[in-house]
């Protein structure tokens, strides 16, 4: 499966709407410091301190039954955005995503973030890096 980025506030409200957030589960996440040879040559971010949030969801899309999302240089999360995920809210010029809640309060925030869907149920007793070749 091929990654796929969000440059634009027309990307982020697109997959915002491409999936039903509330009836989809965070199954594994897995925050890391390194770069991917499959993340993008543009990040705008300042060091390298703040983690690589890899998120595997149970989906309810008609697009896969899961989708690998990576929150690139996360620097800003609320203790229970992982329990209830979405993706309202918006994108910079520099393509540094803000995710709010209902009351505009942030949830998120990150320097990028890529996603791609997946076909095929992972198998819950292995670990996210062996879920990572589900393509």
């Amino acid at each position: 499966m091929n990654w796929k980025h969000i440059n634009t506030q027309q990307d982020l409200d697109d997959f915002d709407s491409s999936n039903c957030w509330d009836d989809s589960e965070v199954v594994e996440f897995v925050g890391l410091i390194g770069n991917e040879d499959y993340f993008p040559s543009d990040v705008s971010r300042s060091g390298y301190q703040n983690k690589n949030i890899h998120l595997l969801v149970e989906a309810c899309s008609q697009n896969g039954s899961h989708i690998e999302i990576v929150l690139i240089d996360c620097d800003c999360f609320s203790s229970d955005y992982f329990a209830m995920i979405h993706f309202q809210g918006k994108v910079s010029g520099l393509k540094r995503v803000e995710v709010f809640d209902y009351q505009d309060s942030l949830r998120m925030r990150c320097s990028r973030i890529i996603y791609r869907w997946l076909e095929r149920e992972p198998n819950y007793d292995k670990s996210y890096f062996l879920c990572r070749d589900l393509t």
